[in-house]
C-alpha cells in the first residue's frame, strides 16, 4: 500500500491584483501548483496529489486519448 503524504496543502489566495475573491491555491513546498475557485475542489486536488504525486501526468495522458485498454476481450 502506498504511503499517504501531506506534502500538498491548500491556502487562501491573497494576491491583491486579482479582482475575484475566494480563490484557493494548492501548493507544495511554498510553490503554487493550481489555483481554484472552490475550496472543496482545491482540497480534492490536494488529496489526489497526496495519494499520487503523478496525478496530473495521468490526467494529461488520459486527455490526449492515448490511454489503451489493457484488458483482453
Amino acid at each position: 500500500m502506498a504511503r499517504n503524504r501531506n506534502d500538498y496543502t491548500i491556502r487562501e489566495n491573497k494576491q491583491t491584483q486579482r479582482s475575484q475573491e475566494n480563490l484557493w491555491d494548492v501548493s507544495c513546498g511554498g510553490k503554487v501548483l493550481v489555483t481554484s475557485q472552490l475550496k472543496e475542489r482545491a482540497q480534492d486536488i490536494a488529496n489526489e496529489l497526496n495519494k499520487n504525486p503523478y496525478y496530473f501526468d495521468f490526467l494529461t495522458y488520459q486527455n490526449k486519448g492515448s490511454v489503451r485498454k489493457t484488458q483482453k476481450v
